[in-house]
C-alpha cells in the first residue's frame, strides 16, 4: 500500500489576489472608473462655473430666503414670507 501525501496549497501572489478580486480585466475596469470620475468632475466644474458666472452660489442658502408665493390648499399653513424650505414640506403633505 502506498502512502498518500497531501500537497501544500499554492501560495497566491498579490497580483493573483488582485486579479481574482477584480476579474480578468482589472486594468480596463480601473481605466473606465477613472474616465467616469473625470467626466463627472468636468461636469461638476462646468455647473459650478456657470452658476458663478450668473452670480449664483452653489449652496442651499436659498432655502432660508422668502419664497414670495402662497400655497392655499395644504395641511401645513404656509404664507409668502416663510422660508423656501416650508413649501417643500407643505407640498409633501398634500394629496
Amino acid at each position: 500500500m502506498t502512502d498518500v501525501v497531501a500537497l501544500s496549497p499554492a501560495v497566491e501572489s498579490r497580483l493573483g489576489a488582485l486579479r481574482r478580486w477584480w476579474g480578468d480585466y482589472a486594468l480596463v475596469q480601473a481605466l473606465a472608473l477613472a474616465v467616469l470620475a473625470a467626466v463627472l468632475a468636468l461636469l461638476m466644474a462646468n455647473v459650478v462655473g456657470s452658476m458663478r458666472r450668473v452670480g449664483m452660489q452653489p449652496n442651499l442658502a436659498y432655502l432660508s430666503a422668502p419664497a414670495n408665493f402662497d400655497i392655499s390648499e395644504s395641511l401645513i399653513v404656509y404664507h409668502a414670507g416663510d422660508p423656501t424650505a416650508a413649501p417643500s414640506l407643505s407640498a409633501c403633505s398634500t394629496r
